[in-house]
């Protein structure tokens, strides 16, 4: 399908991202490097990025065909187990009535509107 190999950025990279560890500048050397070289730093960046977002969209590709293959030999692998999924379906709803009323700082209901209230007491 897509070949996966490394692919070297023919130009000097801005961000240190891009870089090998050990090579990584400061930021004031590579505003320095981008002043001298007239390049602008904001531009190179997005430049970068969007660059690299196209080299990586083969590799994601296949690597969604993989993952797609997996999903279709191993159709139940993705579901917990029993026991976790009754202790997930028993938890959730404690877990959310507690963080609204924490939330809230209330354990009592909301208050009424003020026009509910009044046809209440009529």
């Amino acid at each position: 399908m897509f070949r996966r190999a490394c692919v070297r950025l023919n130009r000097k990279p801005i961000s240190n991202f891009l870089r090998d560890p050990a090579d990584a500048t400061s930021f004031a050397d590579t505003l320095k490097y981008c002043k001298d070289q007239r390049i602008d730093m904001a531009g190179g960046l997005s430049s970068e990025f969007l660059h690299l977002q196209s080299r990586l969209i083969k590799y994601r590709v296949a690597r969604l065909g993989d993952e797609m293959c997996h999903i279709v030999s191993h159709p139940l692998g993705s579901l917990p187990g029993f026991f976790t999924l009754i202790r997930h379906v028993l938890v959730l709803p404690v877990v959310y009535c507690a963080s609204i009323c924490i939330g809230r700082f209330a354990v009592s209901p909301l208050p009424l509107p003020p026009a509910e209230a009044a046809e209440q007491k009529k």
